[in-house]
């Protein structure tokens, strides 16, 4: 389980401490992100059309300079 903890300083001693709980979700649990056969060398990509998120592979960038 993952704990954040914020620390709002007032002057020079701290005024507030805040702890909360963060989820701890993967990818399959946030509803618009679509994860077909994942795989290594490949990113999440936006699609405007469908609104969601898909992997895809990472695209092979062939001669060049960088």
């Amino acid at each position: 389980m993952a704990i954040t903890v914020q620390v709002k300083p007032r002057k020079t001693t701290i005024s507030s401490v805040t702890v909360a709980r963060t989820a701890n979700l993967n990818l399959a649990q946030i509803n618009n992100v679509d994860i077909i056969t994942p795989a290594n060398n490949q990113v999440l990509i936006y699609e405007t059309g469908t609104e969601r998120w898909v992997n895809k592979d990472i695209p092979t960038i062939s001669g060049g300079t960088f």
